[in-house]
């Protein structure tokens, strides 16, 4: 520590010295030729356990130069310095700062790190570790870190998406902002594009025209980025683009289409029922879908008579779908009944669209039929295209006592009895596939088939082979079934594997695949399944809690049902 008096006459271009007590100091006590007013009294000298070792002292090359020293104006005056130890711990803080801002080497190697960490193991799939390392880069606002994470998103790390478009959002420095739109949003990857776009939409940067930017993006080549474009000005309200959003409507693409729904009921209100109406007879059911969400967002007798008429025409899903937005406007549940709903509408007061779905769900009556046309166990659907995903790892063997009291037996053997009563009962009008998972996937046909007799009996045939044996692959299982799915809905044409709802049934939770921790593969399924709208039902053959919650928090993302078929421990 140095003395007021003796800070006063260092030399003021001196390079700062290495981290130790500098011999000259434990010199000045003893050297004679030193006059008497420069030896410290014993009181200010360090004792010797505050001194450095030598393996912690700087070696020369880490020394600033005398061109980085602080010059004489910078240097604290006699009265403010500090003494004791605050003085030693501010010294050390001033030292790191000082490094940061002299030396840009230093920072640049740090982000180069930071984006090694996140880019190490990449290939053994999302995990917690890899999660730390991409918020690392949050601190870095800069062209390296924004490269970082649009590799991410090149790389297809799903599971990340949601996290990488936080911090791209959040990068203010102009550089910053200029690579994330250069690199960005001229990337030949339309999901770079995409994200980046959701990035500027979620966010909101100052430092650029993001309104402008999503209004270029509605004339993209990609069905995927117009969708985005038009999601991103739709929640925020943007002025100036109705007209354009409106002549989407009639869009090639069916994710533009079901994007334009919800957009022009934020941007016009009760103005957008005529497209609204339209959007509802589409020939895609995801379409359909999110028209009939967005007149129950308006909340007036017209539109809930509209989703209504939606209710009779339809004969698959969507009859669930119709009933819980009818339930949920009115409080009433009456199931497949269009007249009785249309009684209730008619005669409805204008306080009860405007109560919210608080207090009309408080009010839920239990619903006269139970929708659904096939049984999985004690799960009904009204689903005409769904796929059976069964869990086949090594633990399917254990034997477990269900619900219903039934003597111990083999969940495997339980579950193939279920699966061939269900296989059993469905009729040609229904299109299935069955998908089982252990280490790996295994897909059936990868396609959705009519259930004639000739492919139940193939279905039974295969359902009969399962056999029990490895660990749990939840994430590849969801994969092919979001891939099916994403592929039918980017066809021009309606294709066989366009399936609206799964059935998922497991005895645990993931313990191989590129996602294996829940939390993450939660994120994962909420973001493949933002466009997809698959309803995934989750039946547990397991007493362990954290499977339950896993399954139980899957089926809620995806508005899905569970259900537990194994007596609690």
């Amino acid at each position: 520590m140095v003395t007021p008096r003796l800070s006063r006459r260092l030399p003021r271009t001196a390079a700062l010295p290495a981290l130790r007590v500098p011999p000259a100091l434990s010199a000045l006590r003893t050297h004679p030729a030193r006059p008497a007013r420069h030896v410290l009294p014993a009181r200010h000298v360090l004792p010797a356990r505050h001194v450095l070792p030598a393996r912690h002292v700087l070696p020369a090359r880490h020394v600033l130069p005398a061109r980085h020293v602080l010059p004489a104006r910078h240097v604290l005056p006699a009265r403010a310095a500090l003494s004791g130890r605050s003085g030693a711990v501010l010294g050390c803080w001033l030292l790191v700062a000082l490094l940061a801002a002299v030396c840009p080497a230093a920072a640049q190697d740090t982000v180069q790190e930071a984006v090694k960490r996140l880019e190490q193991g990449w290939r053994d799939g999302v995990t917690p570790e890899r999660m730390v390392a991409l918020e690392q880069l949050a601190r870095f606002d800069s062209p390296q870190a924004v490269d970082g994470l649009l590799a991410v998103v090149q790389r297809g790390e799903v599971a990340m998406f949601p996290a990488v478009r936080r911090i791209l959002g959040s990068f203010a420095r102009p550089e910053s902002i200029k690579r994330t739109l250069k690199a960005g949003l001229a990337h030949r990857d339309p999901v770079v594009r995409t994200q980046v776009l959701l990035a500027l939409g979620e966010c909101r940067p100052a430092g650029c025209d993001w309104a402008a930017l999503c209004r270029d993006a509605l004339d993209d080549p990609l069905p995927m980025v117009r969708a985005a474009a038009v999601g991103v000005l739709g929640r925020a309200r943007a002025g100036g683009v109705m007209d354009r959003i409106v002549a989407l409507a009639s869009d090639p693409s069916e994710r533009v289409r079901g994007e334009v729904a919800a957009a022009v009921t934020r941007l016009a209100g009760t103005r957008a029922m005529p497209v609204l109406q339209g959007l509802s007879r589409d020939p895609r059911w995801r379409v359909r879908l999110a028209a009939a969400r967005a007149l129950a967002d308006l909340r007036t007798p017209d539109a809930a008579l509209a989703i209504i008429d939606a209710l009779e025409l339809e004969t698959g899903r969507l009859r669930e779908d119709d009933v819980a937005l009818l339930q949920r406007l009115t409080g009433r549940g009456l199931g497949i009944d269009p007249g009785g709903w249309r009684k209730i509408i008619r005669t409805a007061t204008p306080e009860l669209f405007a109560q919210g779905d608080a207090v009309a769900l408080a009010s839920l009556q239990p619903g006269k039929y139970i929708i659904g046309d096939h049984r999985y166990y004690t799960l009904a659907t009204s689903s005409q295209r769904f796929v059976l995903l069964t869990d086949l790892s090594g633990s399917m063997e254990t034997p477990v006592n269900l619900v219903d009291g039934q003597q111990a037996e083999p969940r495997l053997l339980i579950t193939q009895r279920e699966l061939t009563r269900l296989v059993n009962s469905l009729t040609p009008k229904v299109a299935f596939d069955l998908l089982a998972f252990r280490d790996g996937a295994e897909p059936w046909r990868k396609t959705l088939v009519i259930a004639d007799e000739h492919n139940r009996s193939a279905a039974l045939a295969e359902i009969a082979a399962y056999r029990a044996a490895g660990s749990t692959n939840i994430h590849d299982a969801l994969q092919l079934v979001f891939d099916m799915a994403e592929a039918a809905m980017d066809s021009d044409a309606p294709r066989p594997e366009d399936l609206d709802t799964v059935f998922l049934l497991s005895d645990g939770v993931p313990t191989v695949g590129a996602v294996r921790d829940s939390k993450l593969l939660l994120q994962y399924i909420a973001e493949r399944n933002h466009a997809l709208q698959l309803r995934i039902h989750c039946l547990s053959l397991t007493s362990e809690q954290d499977s339950r919650d896993f399954l139980k928090a899957v089926a809620a993302a995806t508005g899905g049902n569970y259900t537990d078929l194994v007596t609690p421990d």
